[in-house]
């Protein structure tokens, strides 16, 4: 999605250490992925209180799930869904947080009968940290709903970077020609 939405192969990092407020949606960040143990240590930093005045400075985790997981259990507030609703659930989000969708993805949020309520506290909360709010998708979501993240994480100013890296193909490309070229491993990283 980030190659559509950019113009060229992008990979986000999410700096999770900076984020006060986080909305995962179908995503297991804290267990699951490559970055898992970087995403969990960065996570834990803002979840550290050593009383209860401190309280207040812990980061807060919407959870959206299909199943239960590590980072559902962790959630603060938590919502289950079917991952073929994750698409619709995402819409409803953007237009909650203001963000003009086109015909298609409206018609997909207005059929999600989902509890507004949680929809509009989830979408105040992040909006009023901004710069300090993402959202990260579950990796086997659709191309349309990363798509629509990185629209809300620009909304929110989020805390990611987008690290430049080598189209799929190019990686593809090489890795065939030195298996041409008589190697007889070759480790993908």
């Amino acid at each position: 999605a980030a190659e559509k939405v950019f113009g060229k192969p992008l990979r986000s990092m999410p700096k999770f250490e900076k984020a006060k407020r986080v909305l995962s949606i179908d995503s297991d960040f804290l267990h699951s992925g490559p970055a898992s143990l970087q995403y969990a240590r960065g996570f834990a930093k803002t979840r550290r209180v050593e009383n209860s005045e401190e309280a207040t400075k812990m980061n807060r985790l919407y959870s959206v799930e299909s199943g239960m997981t590590s980072t559902g259990a962790m959630g603060d507030h938590r919502l289950r869904l079917s991952s073929s609703q994750m698409g619709a659930f995402t819409a409803k989000i953007a237009l909650a947080l203001g963000i003009a969708l086109p015909s298609k993805a409206q018609s997909a949020a207005d059929s999600l009968s989902v509890d507004s309520k949680w929809i509009e506290e989830c979408a105040a909360d992040l909006k009023e940290y901004v710069g300090k709010a993402l959202v990260i998708a579950g990796e086997h979501l659709p191309e349309s709903v990363h798509a629509l993240v990185i629209a809300i994480n620009a909304e929110l100013k989020a805390p990611i970077d987008y690290l430049e890296g080598p189209a799929a193909a190019a990686g593809i490309d090489v890795a065939a020609a030195r298996l041409q070229e008589g190697v007889k491993t070759l480790v993908v990283l």
